[in-house]
């Protein structure tokens, strides 16, 4: 019996498992019932065959049950064969080339897990839908209404963010921190079908490496409350999923890197990361000196941009999401960065009034210190059908300390010539050299200490519940805030008319409380189906309660003599204060004021959503809210001694309508447009303190008052967008055009006294305010593997406005108006070869002009801008980038020039690409500058500021990638 016993054993020992799945390698789906076979590798017998199949996955609920396929994760197979070194493993499938790989076991394993096995699919059968493929990998496809983009067709670097994949793809625009598709918007970016990073897009694209990429899917999805209910809601929004290759599923990532370079330039940076089907983690530390607020992937990358002047900064930030199944998610997330700055800048202003303009330099010397840090957590539970509540919690700390050393000159100037005459880096010398012409004004010396703290708490819950087709929503959020802030100055103005010296030193401090809290109800009901329309209507209830304090005491230190005579009027001697009781000598009353201000508001209205299906399968949905509210503000105010009590109330209607129109099934088809345009109505409130009738003069130069007549404002807003697109072609053409016009806009009226130089501002109503903007785009492949990919633009805008800044002899009468119309030609080109070649391009020129009665003013901009990135021999990767910018049109004819900023990196890896070597060089022509020019139909402004010098960087990097091996 024992010796049977031993055999059994022996006989057992010697069986093995393989097991894998299998998957077409365009479209990452399984490959159902493909052929595998498990063969000896010398004499080929065939050991054991499997067809493989889907995985099935059963969901279930109270009264419910759901089985599925899954086909996203691979078809399996399976086999038990005696024990060998070596196998040979077979997969062969219709439409797919045969497929063979060495399988070895590991020494005294039981079990073999195969990597997952891709198949090719052959040449001459590589046609999903319109698009047709042959002897390259296929960049995009449409599957049904969904837009699908293979990551692993574009050339993407070991270093790089998910950001320089996106920016890639194919009718993907990246403008105003927003993703555009073919021109419509990306409401939200998922990972593997999940919200990871809670809405926060750039997030998601500056986190994610891109190499972890299988595809990206974009499309509209349903929303939470279509989810919960179980019914199209009408709440879908157009996300884009990105969908990780599956060996990376479940993988730990790490990444270390240190970086040296010349002017004394340092940093490091490390990273963790997790994703698999339930959970992600994350954690990212940095630490730098050379102006860059980096994520984690942002090593050893190009930039167009930097931050002016010179930056350190130190950050770290975690972020944790689980969702176990689909009745718990919990997420949580928080972050500490400290941020110190210096900058120099230089600033010519130039005022238009008649008949003379105001001139002005300005020159300052900033530094910074910003300390902020946040912290969040979510938990929501889910019944399908049922109900779902969620909790959150937000926290904000910021602290902030910085200086300010400025110097300012304001003269008229009758001429341009001499304008462009006056040097920008001598303002002391300026005032010597001009103190004896009438055509000076004043001059200014300010150097300012500010440090300041903030706080702030938000608890929100929310809840729902599910009555058949009905939805019933409740939410409450209430937000705590408090602001302190300490402001030191020293003002030294002296004005050459009469040689008078107005001399300074003012403390204010600054304590403000803010409490707010909102709340809402609302009953979604949901039409019963019909073949030709449905819809959801959702009456709703709102009520908001806001209450703040505002305490402001400033005090004139240059009252107590004997302390302010041992003071230096230096920056350096800010931030001390008196030891006596100074308080009650040096309280400026004038310039004091403390205010509570409370605001209630409750609104009333309906929301609409009803969809009409056309024969032809196209669909409208119309969709208005409408909202009847109102609104009471009050404010206590206290200046001078007398107490103000200004108040505001009112009822309002703020209407919406949206038309949204498209094919509503869009399989088989080539051409699919769509149609969008809404109008917007949105009234609003002044500021009380802007009713206040008051002279406010704590600045001399800039006084302010009150205006208690002003009437309410309102917006209209009308906004449409057209989009077209051809699927077998990839050309897309899209319209879009926004005009705004505000009725009874609050704007600033200004009147300058010549002979002082001061200006007096009051709030003033005009119905004079319109604006429009519009862009027509193009897109399209140059060729039929769209490696090559042409976007051209042409975007203007117009803005027209009342002028109200006069000289005192002026009349409101000759006011007239104010214009500033803009256009500007855009051109890119998208080149991708291989996976070795990419090449980014693009040309736009920005012409501007402003013009009013009896003056006219225009420059234009223009940038030549250039990306490549090229894999030399020897596995060398080349990253570099070159923008030209020229400047013509300013004011200031030492600024019409080109300068051309141009970076380069060159990057090997070792050790199966886990060592990774960087070498950056940074404004190789050392004509950086950050400079920027705005001309309005007030005024142009010219600002200069330091940048970044030219330097060598060397950055070493090292990757840790490892799974947690599960028992079998």
């Amino acid at each position: 019996m024992t010796l049977l016993i031993g055999v059994s054993n022996s006989i057992y020992a010697q069986k093995i498992r393989v097991s894998g799945d299998v998957c077409n390698i365009l479209t990452q789906e399984g490959v159902n019932r493909a052929i595998v076979k498990l063969m000896t590798t010398d004499n080929f017998t065939v050991l054991a065959t499997d067809t493989t199949r889907y995985r099935l996955i059963t969901e279930k609920g109270d009264n419910w049950e759901n089985t599925f396929a899954d086909k996203q994760s691979g078809a399996v197979f399976s086999f038990i064969v005696p024990a060998m070194k070596e196998y040979l493993l077979v997969v062969e499938a219709k439409g797919f080339e045969k497929y063979r790989q060495q399988v070895v076991p590991e020494a005294g394993k039981r079990a073999v897990s195969v990597p997952h096995v891709y198949l090719r699919p052959r040449a001459k059968d590589i046609q999903l839908k319109e698009a047709v493929v042959k002897a390259t990998r296929i960049k995009m496809f449409y599957k049904g209404d969904t837009l699908i983009y293979n990551a692993d067709a574009f050339n993407v670097a070991q270093t790089e963010s998910l950001r320089k994949l996106v920016q890639q793809l194919p009718g993907a625009e990246m403008t105003d921190g927003q993703i555009r598709i073919n021109g419509k918007r990306v409401d939200n970016l998922l990972v593997s079908g999940k919200d990871f990073f809670q809405g926060n897009i750039q997030a998601a694209l500056d986190n994610l490496p891109a190499y972890i990429v299988s595809r990206i899917k974009v499309y509209d999805k349903a929303g939470e409350q279509s989810e919960l209910t179980g019914r199209d809601m009408h709440d879908e929004s157009y996300v884009m999923d990105v969908r990780l290759k599956r060996k990376y599923i479940g993988m730990w990532m790490a990444k270390l890197s240190a970086d040296g370079g010349t002017d004394n330039l340092w940093g490091g940076q490390g990273f963790l990361m997790r994703f698999d089907d339930r959970q992600m983690f994350t954690v990212n530390a940095d630490i730098n000196n050379f102006n860059q607020n980096r994520q984690m992937m942002d090593m050893a990358n190009t930039q167009e941009n930097y931050p002016s002047g010179r930056v350190s900064t130190k950050t770290f930030r975690f972020s944790y999401y689980m969702e176990p199944n689909k009745t718990w998610r919990f997420t949580s997330g928080g972050s500490v960065s400290r941020r110190d700055t210096e900058q120099q800048s230089w600033q010519n202003n130039e005022t238009y009034l008649t008949p003379r303009n105001l001139m002005s330099r300005h020159a300052e010397h900033m530094n910074g210190e910003d300390l902020t840090a946040s912290v969040s957590a979510s938990l929501r539970a889910r019944k399908s059908q049922r109900w779902q509540h969620s909790l959150s919690y937000n926290f904000d700390y910021t602290r902030k300390r910085s200086t300010r050393d400025s110097r300012s000159l304001s003269y008229y100037l009758p001429a341009k010539a001499a304008w462009e005459g006056i040097s920008l880096d001598s303002i002391i010398r300026l005032e010597e050299k001009e103190a004896g012409k009438n055509a000076l004004l004043y001059s200014l010396v300010d150097p300012s200490l500010s440090r300041s703290r903030s706080l702030s708490h938000r608890p929100e819950w929310h809840s729902s519940f599910v009555f058949g087709t009905d939805m019933f929503n409740f939410s409450a959020a209430l937000k705590h805030e408090e602001q302190t802030r300490h402001d030191f100055s020293n003002y030294r103005l002296m004005t050459y008319a009469d040689g008078t010296t107005d001399a300074r030193r003012c403390y204010l401090y600054q304590s403000d409380d803010l409490l707010d809290f909102s709340s809402e109800l609302n009953w979604m009901h949901r039409y019963e189906q019909l073949q030709q329309y449905n819809g959801v209507v959702k009456p709703f209830f709102r009520y908001s309660h806001r209450h703040g304090t505002a305490n402001h005491p400033e005090y004139r230190l240059e009252r107590m003599a004997e302390w302010s005579s041992q003071q230096s009027w230096e920056l350096e001697s800010l931030g001390r204060l008196p030891q006596t009781e100074w308080q009650t000598l040096c309280l400026d009353e004038a310039n004091s004021y403390y205010s509570t201000e409370k605001e209630h508001k409750a609104e009333a209205g309906v929301n609409l959503s009803h969809k009409i299906l056309f024969e032809g399968g196209t669909s409208l949905q119309i969709e208005t809210n409408a909202a009847f509210y109102y609104q009471r503000r009050m404010l206590d105010y206290d200046r001078e001694g007398c107490k103000y009590s200004p108040q505001r109330e009112g009822f309002f209607f703020r209407p919406n309508l949206t038309l949204k129109w498209k094919y509503e099934n869009r399989e088989g088809r080539t051409w699919m447009p769509e149609w969008d345009a809404s109008y917007q109505g949105k009234p609003a409130m002044p500021a009380l303190t802007q009713l206040l009738p008051i002279r406010d003069s704590s600045d001399p130069l800039n006084r302010f008052v009150g205006n208690a007549d002003l009437g309410n404002p309102f917006t209209h807003e009308l906004n449409t967008t057209y989009r077209l697109q051809h699927v077998k072609s990839g050309r897309s053409f899209n319209i879009n055009a926004i005009y705004r016009r505000l009725h009874n806009d609050i704007a600033t009226q200004s009147v300058f006294d010549p002979a002082t130089g001061i200006r007096t501002y009051q709030p003033v109503n005009t119905s004079c305010t319109h604006a429009l903007r519009g862009r027509v785009e193009l897109s399209s492949p140059l060729d039929g593997k769209r490696r090559f990919y042409l976007t051209a633009s042409l975007s203007a805008d117009y803005y027209q406005a009342e002028k109200l800044s006069f000289l005192t002899e002026e009349s409101a009468a000759t006011a007239g108006l104010l214009r500033n119309i803009g256009f500007t030609p855009w051109l890119a080109l998208r080149v991708t070869i291989g996976n070795k070649f990419r090449f980014y391009s693009r040309w736009n020129t920005t012409f501007r002009h402003a013009f009013q009665p009896g003056m006219s003013d225009s420059y234009r901009e223009t940038v030549l801008y250039g990306d490549i990135n090229y894999t030399l021999p020897w596995g060398i990767q080349l990253a570099t980038l070159i923008k030209s910018t020229l400047y013509a049109g300013n004011s200031q004819a030492t600024l019409n020039r080109t300068v051309t900023n141009w970076d380069a990196t060159l990057s090997k890896y070792f050790l199966n690409d886990r060592l990774g070597i960087h070498i950056k060089a940074h404004d190789i022509l050392a004509q950086t500058n950050n400079f920027s020019n705005e001309v309005t139909a007030t005024g142009r402004i010219e600002s200069y500021t330091d940048a970044l010098p030219r330097h060598l960087m060397l950055t070493v990097s090292y990757d840790f990638n490892w799974v947690r091996k599960k028992k079998q």
